[in-house]
C-alpha cells in the first residue's frame, strides 16, 4: 500500500527560486515501524519547516511482494533523496525485499543520498546482532550512499 505526505514551506518568505524538493520514501514492516518513522518526518518538517519542501511516500514490506508495486516502490526509490527502511531488525531482509533494494541500488552510485536503517530501539546495541542493519550499512557502501541507523553503533 503506498501512502503519501507532503509538506509545502510556508508562503510568506521572500521571492526566490526554490530549491527541489527532498523526496523520501519509507519502507515499513509494521504498524509500529510506521509510527517510529512518522516521528522522524515531523521532526525533519519541524527542523525545516520554512526551508525545503519534503515530499513522502511510504509503502509496507507486505505490499513490496507484488512484482508490479515493487518496480513502482523501486522507481521511487532511485528518485529519492532520502531511503527509510524500517522494522524491528532481528532478522534478515525477506528475498522480495533485497530484490526491491537491488533494483534501485545502481542509481544511488555518484550521488549524494542517505539510506536511514530505523530499527527497534529495544535492540541489543551490537551491530554483529543486528543482521538488517548489517545489510543496509554493506548496500549503502557499495553503492556511496550516507548510512545512518538507530541502532548498533
Amino acid at each position: 500500500m503506498l501512502h503519501a505526505l507532503k509538506h509545502q514551506p510556508s508562503a510568506c518568505r521572500p521571492n526566490r527560486a526554490e530549491p527541489p524538493p527532498l523526496k523520501i520514501v519509507v519502507v515499513y514492516d509494521g504498524f509500529t515501524d510506521l509510527i517510529r518513522v512518522m516521528d522522524i518526518w515531523f521532526r525533519l518538517i519541524a527542523r525545516f519547516k520554512d526551508e525545503i519542501q519534503i515530499v513522502s511516500c511510504a509503502w509496507n514490506f507486505t505490499s513490496l511482494r507484488d512484482l508490479q508495486l515493487r518496480k513502482r516502490a523501486a522507481l521511487h526509490a532511485a528518485e529519492a533523496d532520502m531511503i527509510v527502511l524500517a522494522a524491528n531488525g532481528k532478522s534478515k531482509l525477506p528475498n522480495y525485499m533485497r530484490l526491491w533494494v537491488n533494483a534501485w541500488l545502481p542509481w544511488k552510485r555518484g550521488r549524494c543520498h542517505a539510506l536511514v536503517a530505523a530499527l527497534d530501539h529495544e535492540l541489543p546495541v551490537r551491530a554483529a546482532a543486528l543482521p538488517l542493519r548489517n545489510y543496509l550499512q554493506r548496500a549503502a557502501e557499495r553503492s556511496g550512499m550516507n548510512f545512518f541507523c538507530n541502532a548498533g553503533g
